[in-house]
């Protein structure tokens, strides 16, 4: 991903090149983690309709 630094007043520029990868990598770690929380979502909501449960119900039977 490539940054535009081209509005940073130059005495900035050196901390902003530190500081922005890093952040940059955690805005795409809780985007993957954010799509998994929908995928898992996804799935336990079409778990609950096989069940017969309601979908806005969050108790789910175990089942032996």
């Amino acid at each position: 991903m490539r940054v535009n630094y081209k509005n940073t007043p130059e005495n900035y520029r050196a901390m902003v090149e530190i500081i922005i990868p890093p952040l940059l990598d955690l805005l795409k770690s809780l985007t993957l983690l954010e799509e998994e929380i929908f995928e898992r979502n996804r799935a336990l909501d079409k778990e609950k309709e096989a069940l017969a449960i309601p979908s806005k119900s969050s108790f789910i039977p175990l089942v032996e």
